[in-house]
C-alpha cells in the first residue's frame, strides 16, 4: 500500500480525535523522511514493515530487538511511526495507546452513552477496581476502533470487525491477548444479553489456554539486588524515596500499586507495621516493618519527602504539581531507569517492578520460611498462587527429581 494513501487515512483519524496540531506535524515530519528513504531506496513510496524497519537500520544502524528494547527517545519516536503505520495498514484503525494522555480519544455520542451504560452495569457485580478499569478500556478502545473502521452502530457488530481489532494486540504476550480475550467475551455477553447483537458472538473467540503455573517467573540475584541498592544515592530526595520504595517491594513483597498508593494511615511506625486493603485483591494486609525497611522509611519521610506537600500519600514525585504516583507503572519507569544507571540489564526476564515482588518471595523461600506465612506475607488469595514462587528455589527442585534408576513406589 502506498505510503501516501496511508498517511492520508491516518491524518483523518488523528484530525477526528482531535489529535494537536503540534503531535501531528512531528508524525508528518517522520512520514516526509521515510517517503524519502522509500523513493531513494526502492524507486516508490509502497510501504510495508520490513520496508519500515530498513529505514529504521538505515537511520540508527541498528534494529529495534539489537537493543532489547532500550531505545532512545528519537528512536522510540521513529519505532512508534513504523508501528502506526503497519496497524492502520492492517487494521483500518490506530490502538487507544497511540494517542495522547493529554487528548484522550473521543467517542460518538452514541458510544460514549453505550461505555457509560455498560460501565454502570459491570460495576454492579462489585469487580476490583482494577478490573472494572480494565474492562472499561477494552470496552473504548473496541469503540474506537469500530469509528475508525466506520461501523457507527454496535448491531452491524460481527466477526470481521473483531478480528480487525483483535489485530491490534499482535504484539502482545499471549498471557495479555488472553486477558484481553476475557474482557472481550464479557463485552459481548453483555451486548447480547441487552439483544444489542443477535448472535453472542462470545463463544466463537478462542485462545490457547495458559495455565497459571506454566512457567517459571523470573528473578533477581542476591548480587544484582544489592547492585541496584548500591547505586542509589541516597544524599539525593529522590534517591531517598526511590531506595524506600524497592525496599517496601523486594523485601515485604508489596504490589507496586499498593507501594504507590501508600498512605500514611496505613503506617504505625511506633509499632513498626504496615497495615493496608490490597488494591487487586481487596484484602487485608498486615505486616510487620523490619528495621531494613523502617529506617530508610523514616528517613525519607523526614529528610527527602517534600515537606510542602499536604498530602496523605506517602511517596509523591518531586516535580511540580509534587502528585502522588496514580498508578504502579510509573515505579516499573523509575526502576528501569536505576537498572540503567547502575548498568543491570534484565533482559531476559520481566523488568517491571512486580519484578521485585519475586525477590522477596525468593528470599523466603531460601530462609526455608513455611509456605502458609509466605502466602501471608505475599497477600495471596490462596496457596496455589504462591506456589508459583516455587520454581524458583532450583535448589528444591533439585531434591524434589527423581532417579529414574530407582523405584517410586517400592516396585520394580
Amino acid at each position: 500500500m502506498k505510503l501516501s494513501e496511508l498517511t492520508t487515512g491516518l491524518v483523518g483519524v488523528f484530525t477526528s480525535q482531535h489529535m494537536s496540531e503540534k503531535t501531528l506535524h512531528k508524525y508528518q515530519l517522520q512520514w516526509n523522511h521515510l517517503e524519502a528513504f522509500l523513493t531513494d531506496a526502492y524507486g516508490d513510496d509502497n510501504f510495508d514493515y520490513e520496508r519500515g524497519m530498513a529505514y529504521f537500520q538505515k537511520k540508527f544502524g541498528l534494529l529495534p530487538n539489537a537493543v532489547l528494547g532500550e531505545l532512545a527517545p528519537g528512536q522510540q519516536r521513529v519505532l512508534r511511526v513504523i508501528n502506526t503505520l503497519e496497524e492502520f495498514q492492517l487494521t483500518g484503525g490506530v490502538a487507544n495507546m497511540h494517542y495522547s494522555r493529554k487528548t484522550p480519544p473521543v467517542l460518538t455520542r452514541k458510544f460514549a452513552a453505550f461505555l457509560t451504560e455498560y460501565e454502570t452495569e459491570y460495576l454492579r457485580e462489585a469487580l476490583s477496581k482494577s478490573r472494572n478499569q480494565f474492562l472499561r478500556r477494552i470496552c473504548q478502545n473496541l469503540l474506537l476502533h469500530l469509528q475508525q473502521i466506520g461501523v457507527e452502530d454496535l448491531s452491524a457488530v460481527n466477526m470481521p470487525a473483531l478480528e480487525s481489532f483483535m489485530k491490534t494486540w499482535a504484539s502482545y504476550s499471549a498471557r495479555t491477548v488472553n486477558n484481553n480475550l476475557g474482557a472481550l467475551r464479557h463485552l459481548l455477553r453483555y451486548m447480547h444479553s441487552r439483544k444489542i447483537i443477535d448472535t453472542d458472538l462470545s463463544e466463537k473467540l478462542h485462545a490457547r489456554k495458559l495455565f497459571q503455573d506454566s512457567s517459571i517467573p523470573s528473578g533477581w540475584t542476591d548480587q544484582e539486588i544489592q547492585i541496584l541498592l548500591d547505586s542509589i544515592d541516597r544524599n539525593n530526595p529522590m534517591g531517598k524515596r526511590d531506595y524506600a520504595m524497592i525496599l517496601l517491594a523486594c523485601v515485604l513483597g508489596i504490589r507496586a500499586g499498593d507501594i504507590a498508593g501508600l498512605k500514611f494511615s496505613n503506617l504505625d511506625l511506633r509499632s513498626k507495621r504496615i497495615s493496608l486493603i490490597q488494591h487487586k485483591t481487596q484484602r487485608p494486609l498486615d505486616l510487620p516493618i523490619p528495621k531494613e525497611v523502617g529506617w530508610p522509611l523514616i528517613d525519607y519521610i523526614k529528610n527527602g519527602r517534600p515537606e510542602f506537600v499536604k498530602s496523605d500519600f506517602v511517596f509523591v514525585r518531586h516535580t511540580a504539581p509534587f502528585t502522588p504516583f496514580s498508578r504502579g507503572n510509573a515505579l516499573s519507569a523509575m526502576l528501569d531507569n536505576r537498572c540503567r544507571k547502575a548498568g543491570i540489564k534484565k533482559s531476559n526476564m520481566h523488568r517491571g517492578f512486580h519484578s521485585l515482588r519475586h525477590a522477596a518471595a525468593n528470599g523466603y523461600l531460601e530462609m526455608e520460611t513455611p509456605l502458609p506465612v509466605i502466602t501471608e506475607i505475599l497477600g495471596h488469595a490462596n496457596m496455589r498462587t504462591t506456589s508459583i514462587y516455587l520454581k524458583r528455589d532450583l535448589k528444591k527442585l533439585a531434591e524434589c527429581v527423581l532417579n529414574p534408576e530407582e523405584p517410586t513406589d517400592g516396585k520394580a
